[in-house]
C-alpha cells in the first residue's frame, strides 16, 4: 500500500525515528509504509 506523505519535516522525523518508513523521499513521491499506519496514527506520531 502506498501513502503520500506531505512535506512536513517533523512528521517525517517522527516516522523515521519510529522505524515506520524505509526512506524519506520528496512530497511528490510515494513511500511504502511498513507497517502501514492509519492517517490518525501518523498525525499523532507528529506530536511526539
Amino acid at each position: 500500500r502506498l501513502i503520500t506523505i506531505l512535506p512536513d519535516s517533523k512528521c517525517e522525523d517522527a516516522l523515521a525515528a519510529a522505524g515506520k518508513v524505509d526512506r524519506i523521499i520528496g512530497p511528490n513521491d510515494r513511500i511504502n509504509m511498513l507497517p502501514v499506519a492509519p492517517v490518525e496514527q501518523i498525525r499523532s506520531s507528529k506530536a511526539i
